[in-house]
């Protein structure tokens, strides 16, 4: 037996030891955070609850555990975390900005049917309103890697431009001019959509699943926006 041969399987062990390590250090556990809002300020819709539950299912199909997205629909849903208000949502904020991380990928969901209050695009909720500037300036106080805003409803692009960032994705389900009774637009279905996979990578984006979303004509009359 070569007497040199315990010292290499002791020598490639500690090379496969560091070879692990490195491996472990340079693909940290990802912090997952998502908030999907469903405003009920003009009645229950349920055709966007039933939107936004897949969404939500779409979440926890890509692995996110339920505390780690803040809903806030109707207490009837499936994961509700609350009702739909200010209070709520800038709590659900809040949360995002100290659970987040320099390489967290946010995502938030909204229905709404925006309005211009005092010249100012704005969401409306049950007890009072939010500004996209102040949304905006909400979203700056949060450390992220890239955050993704989708935006359902009449007028959703009416804040676009104001929640836009170099380091953002606001995908609009129609422009600020159009609106709609029934909104198609369905970024879950374009997410489930193999054939929007344009790369070939294996996964859908949400930038994808909004272009496959675009192939379809009743979505593509609400000139839907995408931004980033």
């Amino acid at each position: 037996m070569d007497r040199n041969l315990p010292c290499i399987l002791f020598c490639a062990a500690i090379v496969s030891l560091v070879f692990f390590l490195n491996t472990i250090s340079a693909d940290p556990t990802e912090t997952r955070c998502a908030i999907i809002i469903v405003s009920d300020l003009e009645g229950l819709d349920q055709h966007e609850l039933d939107k936004a539950d897949m969404f939500y299912q779409y979440l926890l199909d890509e692995g996110y555990d339920e505390d780690e997205i803040a809903y806030l629909t109707d207490s009837s849903m499936s994961g509700h975390d609350g009702l739909p208000n200010v209070t709520n949502i800038l709590s659900s904020i809040s949360w995002l900005q100290t659970t987040s991380t320099t390489t967290s990928d946010p995502v938030i969901y909204v229905y709404d049917h925006e309005k211009m209050i005092n010249n100012v695009p704005a969401f409306q909720f049950s007890d009072g309103d939010i500004t996209s500037c102040y949304f905006d300036s909400m979203l700056d106080q949060t450390e992220y890697q890239h955050l993704t805003l989708i935006l359902n409803g009449n007028h959703s692009a009416m804040a676009a431009s104001d929640l836009s960032d170099d380091h953002r994705t606001v995908i609009c389900s129609m422009d600020p001019d159009r609106t709609y009774e029934v909104d198609q637009f369905n970024i879950a279905r374009g997410l489930s959509d193999p054939n929007a996979d344009l790369d070939d990578n294996g996964a859908v984006s949400f930038s994808e699943a909004y272009w496959s979303e675009m192939q379809r004509p009743e979505v593509l009359v609400q000139d839907p926006v995408l931004i980033g």
